[in-house]
Formats: structure tokens, C-alpha cells, sequence
């Protein structure tokens, strides 16, 4: 909870396509960036994030681009309420991200669907960094991930009440750095 006087590049979010009010639609199709206009596909979900700074190519150290999604608008649903960092005020059934590994030097895309009490591997996740270095695209298949739902958890997604926020995180030496978008209450 505390400011951090030099954050590393790639972590400070301007903007991603998540609503003020925690809103979000699998397939935005206002405000995004220019550089993924047309990236992602009609049968895939996707998410972008726009950064202040340019992600460094390589990082060089640990960083996490993700969006947890509350698909069904219930906060009773999905993992239990006191384990949500990034979510704590709303439903965590699904993350979709993108880390930089240290150890293989690679960037490494994930979707998790929460069920039975554990995380389990959603469907494969696509990503791209448009040249600017400062906007992530995340995409996966819609079909995948209502499958692996259903599988997982029996929920379906519920455009009407679907509510997540996108985070950022890394490390400054020991001490763990996370941005959210939209921010966390107060």
C-alpha cells in the first residue's frame, strides 16, 4: 500500500480495457489502441493494457501483466474473500496474464480458472507488444474459456455483471511493486 518512489518501467498502467466502475467486455471494441485494432479475432477474448513507460526488451527482472475477472458478478463465487490481491472487493474466478521469467529469459502467457478450491490452466493465451513497447494485447479463446469454466467451476460468464481490474506487478530489490487499474478501494 505504499508509494514507491522509482517504480520499474513497464509497471505504471495509463489505461486497459477495463471501465472506471470495474465494467469489462471480453471483446472491447471502444478505446482500444491503435497498434491492436485489429489484432484480435471475433472468436477470442481479449485484453489490452497501456503503459506510462516502455516495457524494457529484455525486462532484465520478474514482471506480470494480468486481468482478473469476476465472470458472473458474484462475490461469493470463485476464490475466497481475504485471498483476492488484486481483487479483494469483487469475485476472482479467472486470470488471464503475462509474465517476464528471470530464470528462462521468456515472456510466459497463462489463463487460470478457479475451481474446487485451486487454480487450473485455462485455455492458451496469445500475446503482443506493439512496437512502442508501451501496450500488451492478451487474447484466448472465448469457446476455451467458457469450456474451462464450465469445467472447472460450472459458472458462466454474465456480460451484464462481469467486473474485474487489471494489475501490474514487479520488484524493486526485495520489495514487491503492483499497479491496479482500476485502483484498489480505499
Amino acid at each position: 500500500g505504499a508509494a514507491v518512489d522509482s517504480p520499474p518501467a513497464g509497471i505504471d498502467i495509463r489505461a486497459a480495457s477495463i471501465a472506471p466502475d470495474l465494467s469489462i467486455s471480453l471483446q472491447p471494441a471502444q478505446n482500444v489502441p491503435t497498434e491492436l485494432a485489429d489484432w484480435a479475432s471475433e472468436d477470442e477474448a481479449f485484453f489490452w493494457v497501456s503503459l506510462h513507460d516502455a516495457v524494457p526488451d529484455p525486462p532484465g527482472i520478474y514482471m506480470n501483466w494480468l486481468f482478473v475477472l469476476d465472470i458472473d458478478g458474484n462475490t461469493e463465487t470463485g476464490r475466497p474473500v481475504g485471498s483476492r490481491r488484486i481483487n479483494p472487493d469483487i469475485g476472482d474466478e479467472v486470470a488471464i496474464g503475462i509474465s517476464y521469467n528471470t530464470d528462462t529469459e521468456a515472456f510466459e502467457p497463462y489463463s487460470l480458472v478457479w475451481g474446487d478450491g485451486q487454480w487450473a490452466d485455462g485455455p492458451e493465451v496469445r500475446y503482443t507488444f506493439a512496437e512502442s513497447r508501451t501496450v500488451v494485447g492478451l487474447a484466448l479463446s472465448l469457446e476455451g474459456l467458457e469450456e474451462a469454466l464450465s469445467q472447472a467451476s460450472g459458472v458462466a460468464p454474465s456480460p451484464e455483471t462481469m467486473k474485474g481490474r487489471a494489475a501490474a506487478e514487479s520488484y524493486v530489490g526485495e520489495q514487491r511493486v503492483i499497479d491496479f487499474y482500476p485502483n484498489l478501494p480505499e
